[in-house]
């Protein structure tokens, strides 16, 4: 824990109880907020580019989380929490541990339904923008049954 930190808590005394509670809050608030940095960015690299969306494919999903690809990722960027160990292997225990853990999996989880549900609004939009009549212009008639199809599924979700 930071030393400083903790000097201020323990000078404040037990009359001033919210004070240091306030300071701690905020103290593991902003690690936690530091912690994800790397994994947030991470995994915003999984998600495919607005621009990659198209009405005529199926709709995108993320790409999923590697840890190995993760770790290589960590190192290059090195640690974005202040630790007082500048020591690599101490901070990549750290999120190797995290990985292994349930509440990764439950960020993760979490994450991946907040990145369907807006790439789903995004290709919806694409679709509701298709110019159908153009498109189908030329196509195999597999292909443009194949569109149809999807595209009653989606209507009936």
């Amino acid at each position: 824990m930071d030393k400083a930190l903790l000097k201020k808590v323990t000078d404040l005394g037990a009359a001033q109880v919210e004070l240091a509670d306030e300071l701690l809050t905020n103290h593991f608030a902003e690690l936690t907020r530091s912690f994800l940095v790397p994994l947030e960015r991470y995994f915003a690299s999984l998600i495919p580019m607005i621009r990659e969306v198209s009405p005529w494919k199926s709709p995108p999903r993320p790409r999923p989380f590697n840890t190995e690809q993760f770790m290589t990722y960590l190192e290059e960027i090195g640690p974005q929490i202040p630790l007082k160990s500048s020591r690599k292997h101490k901070w990549l225990t750290l999120y190797t541990t995290f990985i292994q853990s349930p509440n990764f999996m439950m960020w993760l989880r979490l994450r991946t339904k907040q990145a369907d549900v807006q790439l789903r609004r995004v290709y919806l939009r694409a679709l509701q923008d298709a110019d159908v009549d153009t498109w189908v212009k030329g196509k195999h008639e597999v292909v443009c049954v194949d569109f149809m199809l999807r595209l009653q599924e989606e209507l009936v979700n």
